[in-house]
């Protein structure tokens, strides 16, 4: 049997009527209330991605971020760590090496070496005395460390002059090995302290760097995210309700005809309306943005497991969703008593009696 819900309210809540009015509804089935929310979820999911991408291009073409891109560009390429590749993209300089075919392994190893000496003579000019001199004692020690060997011999040593240097003796063979040696040296030497040092360097010691990250990271993902995300909500989950307004149904729940009603029987009013939206909204929405969607889990196990189905927002305030295909949802008692009226009566048939 089909559950439904069955209201009566006494004869002065409804003016005009000297008999109880009965409100009948059927609860929608469960699993239509399932994909309407999925609907909506893709709905947001859709818009929010379209908005974001809008709102970071809009964001990316402002004067303020535009001098702010210009002027850490300018940083990386004048901290030799980055270059251009053949199609103009500024990538960091081991990528470049890496995708160029045309490198030889003795260019990769020659323009990685000149790499970091660029940055060594960058934070000279640009970093402070004791970020500079941190800087040149770290490069020192990692070429000198027990671990840069080639076949038990060193792979760097320290000359007359007192300056690191790469070890002569390992390019004293055939062209073949030589090769084989400005691999190794690329690629156990230079590369990593690229990757791993000096990228690490460069966010510390150059002066602005670091600042001028974070606001492009903020300004792009978590004040566009948070920005869009709120946005989206309003959009997908409060506009609708004043387009439906019979049920106050989202768009995918007026697709599967799913509506709600108050603790009366009938459509919520604009104050609860809003009630209602703002648990949701801030309660559940926005704040499962700061805590994995935790809120949105719980709604959605009350409402599985709860006696009469409700979310947590519909729970707090006494409203239901119904089966709005079925029957119809009523915005009042008078509108339900005009329901039963019947102005249109089947016409009299006057006929003559045949008397044939």
């Amino acid at each position: 049997m089909e559950d439904h819900i069955n209201e009566v309210v006494s004869d002065a809540e409804v003016a005009g009527s000297n008999q109880d009015t009965n409100v009948l509804y059927y609860r929608p089935k469960f699993t239509h209330r399932i994909f309407a929310n999925l609907v909506d979820i893709l709905i947001f999911i859709f818009v929010f991605v379209a908005c974001f991408l809008g709102v970071r291009e809009i964001i990316r073409h402002t004067p303020g971020y535009i001098a702010k891109s210009q002027e850490l560009t300018q940083m990386r390429v004048d901290s030799g760590l980055y270059a251009y590749d053949d199609d103009n993209v500024l990538r960091d300089i081991i990528s470049v090496l890496n995708y160029d075919k045309g490198q030889t392994a003795k260019s990769r190893m020659m323009r990685s070496k000149n790499a970091i000496e660029t940055f060594v003579s960058y934070a000279q000019s640009v970093a402070t005395n004791e970020n500079y001199e941190e800087v040149v004692k770290d490069y020192r020690e990692y070429r000198l460390a027990d671990t840069m060997v080639h076949n038990n011999t060193p792979m760097f040593i320290v000359n007359e002059s007192n300056e690191v240097v790469e070890n002569p003796v390992l390019f004293e063979s055939v062209e073949s090995v030589s090769s084989q040696i400005y691999t190794e040296y690329y690629k156990k030497a230079y590369q990593p302290y690229i990757d791993n040092r000096l990228q690490a360097y460069l966010v510390v010691v150059v002066p602005h760097y670091k600042d001028i990250i974070n606001y492009q990271t903020n300004l792009l993902l978590w004040v566009n995210i948070f920005a869009v995300y709120c946005f989206t909500g309003l959009l997908v989950y409060l506009v609708p309700l004043f387009i439906f307004r019979r049920g106050r149904m989202t768009i995918g729940k007026a697709l599967y005809g799913i509506g709600l009603v108050d603790s009366n029987c009938l459509s919520p009013s604009l104050p609860r309306t809003l009630a209602r939206f703002a648990i949701f909204y801030f309660a559940i929405l926005v704040l499962s943005l700061f805590t994995f969607g935790l809120p949105i889990i719980i709604s959605f196990s009350i409402m599985v497991f709860s006696k009469n189905k409700q979310g947590f927002q519909d729970y707090m305030l006494r409203l239901t969703e119904v089966d709005g295909k079925r029957t119809k949802i009523y915005f009042s008692f008078q509108e339900v008593e005009l329901e039963k009226t019947t102005p249109y009566k089947k016409p009299v048939d006057f006929k003559t009696r045949n008397y044939d």
